[in-house]
């Protein structure tokens, strides 16, 4: 066998090869889209198992460094009009309520609704313990509510602040694992779409 035959044996045809890549870019850029938009989630999973203590959430004065902190505080929400919403694939209702008389800019909190205390009786929780975002920079748990988190903060979306009551680190450590899958998957598909590249003009020097 010649060189010329080897190399062409070695080298799979345009269409298949161009398939190939095709299909490897896709896989690279959608495991990179998922694995930034899932960075913060998995950020806030290496934070430390103590909340930062920010008092009363109505007066706390916080600036961009706080944004992704676990943080404990405390809140009165009686009167505010809450708006209820599920998230996917976990049990109970949930329910977002901007703290009444802010008088640093719009903060809402985010807390679970236990299914035997819906209604009338239900008092929403005053101490609270969780995840602190910018409402600008929420994740995907809360994707979808932007329309509703708008009219709480009444349009005001960079000066508002979000208490996820109840989203410690612990809940946020199986990001971790899928953050690195994701990078895994990016790097093996980014890897395979150079070496076909590089053996593409490897080939054409061998067969002239």
């Amino acid at each position: 066998m010649t060189e010329r035959e080897r190399t062409e044996v070695a080298s799979p045809p345009h269409a298949l090869r161009n398939a190939t890549v095709g299909v490897m870019f896709v896989t690279a850029l959608a495991s990179a889209l998922m694995a930034v938009s899932l960075a913060p989630e998995a950020l806030y999973a290496l934070e430390g198992d103590d909340a930062v203590d920010l008092g009363e959430l109505a007066t706390a004065k916080l600036d961009a460094s706080w944004s992704g902190r676990y943080v404990r505080a405390t809140a009165s929400l009686d009167g505010a009009q809450p708006i209820s919403f599920r998230r996917v694939g976990e049990p109970g209702e949930r329910r977002i309520a901007a703290v009444p008389l802010s008088a640093v800019g719009p903060r809402l909190v985010d807390y679970a609704v236990p299914p035997r205390e819906r209604g009338a009786r239900f008092m929403p929780p005053t101490q609270l313990s969780g995840r602190l975002e910018r409402v600008p920079e929420l994740g995907l748990r809360h994707r979808g509510l932007a329309r509703a988190v708008g009219a709480l903060t009444g349009g005001r979306f960079g000066e508002s602040w979000l208490l996820v009551d109840g989203d410690d680190p612990k809940s946020s450590r199986w990001t971790l694992a899928l953050e690195a899958l994701l990078l895994a998957f990016f790097a093996f598909n980014a890897g395979g779409i150079l070496r076909i590249l590089r053996r593409v003009p490897a080939a054409k020097a061998a067969s002239k």
